[in-house]
């Protein structure tokens, strides 16, 4: 029971924190400031590093281990997606004010994504490994045909 209440109260605050990005912090499409960014960015950091702290004092060294470890590496792999959606933002021309508003309804889709791609891959038991590969060849075909054959006009762009 334990387990349950503490997945309630943890999910329960996700949700929180998201109502509170959205709708409290970003009720207005605007461009972010690098000070803006900074200060949201302290700000999740903190809350992450609190909740590391607690799962260490909670659930003992080794699940805190584990927790920061799992973090570090979640945090170094998000810089490469910073530079993919440098270039998707680019591309498909999305106004720097409503960029948080794409991020924020594109990462839980993404999410959804890729639990579909494991839930495929586990039914049909195909390797991780090479759904990633199919995963990969599919973006890097998609990015191929997009400097090949670009759109004539911005307005093509937008209908994706």
């Amino acid at each position: 029971m334990d387990h349950l209440l503490g997945w309630s109260i943890f999910g329960g605050l996700v949700l929180v924190m998201l109502v509170l990005d959205l709708a409290v912090a970003h009720r207005r499409p605007h461009a972010v400031t690098l000070r803006e960014a900074a200060v949201w960015s302290a700000v999740w950091v903190s809350l992450a590093l609190l909740f590391g702290a607690g799962v260490f004092h909670f659930m003992g060294p080794e699940a805190g281990l584990q927790y920061f470890t799992g973090w570090l590496i979640e945090k170094a792999l998000s810089v490469d997606n910073i530079f993919i959606l440098v270039v998707l933002f680019g591309y498909f021309g999305v106004p720097a004010r409503y960029r948080h508003r794409v991020l924020f309804w594109g990462v839980p889709g993404a999410l959804e994504f890729v639990g579909v791609k494991m839930l495929v891959a586990g039914v049909v038991e195909i390797p991780v490994s090479l759904s990633l590969g199919v995963v990969g060849l599919v973006l890097a075909t998609a990015v191929v045909a997009s400097m090949l054959f670009p759109p004539r006009d911005a307005a093509s762009r937008s209908t994706v």
